[in-house]
């Protein structure tokens, strides 16, 4: 797995990242992955500490692959041998006050690997990944080159979602 970009963006107090990331199936077999839901977590050169969102609330940090969260298994995320495919991990730092965002930043998460098909999908091997990334601006995501207002609504859209609402 590999960072291919990273984002920032600011809203009040409240400060986010965005990460892209390409996986690679190195191996002869299929590879079914999934994000194992509350797992996402960054921290930046400065010290500050991100997470996926608010305790009590859905966590929709990840964006591109499924989710396992509890008994609930989503294969979406299926990469053929020797391909590759992109997803993106979404970070904040909430109620962050005063103190400025850094400039780097390392993810932390967890996939899963699921082995089965159809209905039968089962939890086979848990990886956690540990990902420094070079510095964030305000990058687009993956695969899309928004405006700066389209980006700066996304963020807003994003934030709102890991705030519930708010």
């Amino acid at each position: 797995m590999t960072v291919t970009q990273t984002a920032a963006a600011a809203g009040g107090a409240n400060q986010l990242l965005r990460f892209g990331l390409r996986v690679k199936n190195q191996t002869a077999q299929p590879l079914v992955l999934a994000y194992k839901s509350g797992s996402n977590a960054a921290v930046d050169e400065q010290g500050n500490r991100y997470g996926w969102g608010r305790a009590g609330t859905r966590d929709g940090s990840a964006q591109g692959i499924g989710t396992l969260d509890g008994a609930r298994i989503d294969p979406q995320f299926q990469v053929a041998p020797n391909a590759t495919r992109d997803l993106q991990m979404v970070v904040a730092r909430l109620d962050g006050g005063t103190r400025p965002a850094g400039k780097s930043y390392t993810l932390d998460t967890v996939l899963v690997e699921l082995r089965g098909g159809g209905q039968q999908w089962q939890k086979a091997r848990e990886y956690p990944v540990h990902l420094p990334a070079a510095g964030g601006g305000s990058i687009p995501a993956v695969g899309q080159t928004p405006t700066t207002s389209d980006h700066v609504q996304k963020a807003g859209d994003l934030l709102r979602g890991l705030l519930g609402g708010k």
